[in-house]
């Protein structure tokens, strides 16, 4: 069964401390500027833990994956330590490499349209050989490497804007390419 929610996005998860935290989202809608999409919820077999599994079927609202570090704070597993991962595979797309917005797009070879950014998968730049974080300006690179992408569709990524989230493990080749100028007006 899919479930969908929609709610209009305002969205802050702060701890006690003002610290932004980052968590798995799992009922939220996007909703911004022209461009909306509701994702499904992660299904209980998305999580990789028993206790997780457990707390999403006996509340769907529920929000798994979260610990107390030493200093009592709230932190959240990363993604592949809480979600079930596919097996390595070798991936090619474009990536569009933005301030909060580090979107994969598998088997193209120039950025989609905006509509479509729905589609791309979030990146987690959690590797080594590739650029630094330009957070002045986007970047737009064609990009193969080895890595994994979460099993089941979610919210993943910045605000949960992605269906799913890969690892690049390992970087096989990236070049820029341009920028569409005023892509996310363009449609």
């Amino acid at each position: 069964m899919m479930r969908f929610l929609l709610l209009p996005l305002v969205l802050v998860v702060s701890g006690c401390d003002g610290a932004s935290q980052s968590a798995p989202n799992r009922s939220a809608a996007i909703v911004f500027d022209g461009y909306d999409a509701a994702f499904p919820l992660a299904p209980p077999e998305a999580y990789q833990r028993k206790e997780d599994r457990l707390m999403v079927e006996r509340d769907p609202e529920a929000t798994p994956c979260l610990s107390r570090n030493a200093d009592g704070q709230t932190e959240s597993r990363p993604t592949d330590q809480c979600f079930v991962m596919l097996d390595q595979a070798r991936f090619s797309g474009v990536w569009l490499d933005a301030y909060e917005a580090s979107m994969f797009f598998p088997d193209v070879r120039e950025l989609p349209a905006f509509s479509k950014f729905e589609e791309g998968w979030w990146v987690n730049r959690n590797f080594d050989g590739g650029p630094a974080l330009d957070p002045a300006r986007p970047h737009v690179y064609r990009i193969e490497f080895i890595g994994r992408r979460t099993r089941h569709a979610g919210m993943y990524g910045h605000l949960g804007t992605a269906r799913h989230e890969v690892y690049a493990d390992r970087i096989l080749s990236i070049d820029e390419i341009p920028y569409p100028e005023n892509w996310a007006e363009a449609e």
